[in-house]
């Protein structure tokens, strides 16, 4: 199955560097909300008083547009581009967990630390 013609001709036009104001902010809204409960689960309760879902996935976006623009995604099937975005939203939450987890960020570190 082929992605909509819609969003063939979205993706082309942003390749050329042409991006459409309101094809993007369908794109971003189409995706938004999803993208903030699947970057939001990835964290604990511990680690979400740091770390807001919405950084990470202002950062998908800005991420996924650039490389988009680059040439970098083949977009063949209709929910690639869903894809895409999930994957990236995955890999950047879990770089913020793992970057806030290191031993010299770790809340429960300190927290042992302090007790001791």
């Amino acid at each position: 199955m082929t992605a909509p013609r819609d969003e063939q001709a979205f993706l082309a036009s942003l390749r050329a560097g042409d991006v459409v104001e309101q094809a993007a902010q369908q794109v971003f809204l189409t995706y938004v909300e999803r993208l903030l409960r699947l970057a939001g689960g990835r964290l604990s309760q511990r680690l979400a008083c740091r770390i807001d879902p919405e950084d990470i996935v202002q950062s998908v976006f800005r991420t996924f547009f650039v490389r988009l623009r680059e040439g970098q995604f083949t977009l063949n099937e209709e929910d690639d581009l869903g894809r895409i975005l999930v994957g990236i939203t995955i890999r950047k939450a879990l770089r913020q967990v793992a970057f806030h987890r290191a031993a010299k960020r770790d809340r429960g570190q300190e927290a042992d630390a302090q007790s001791g």
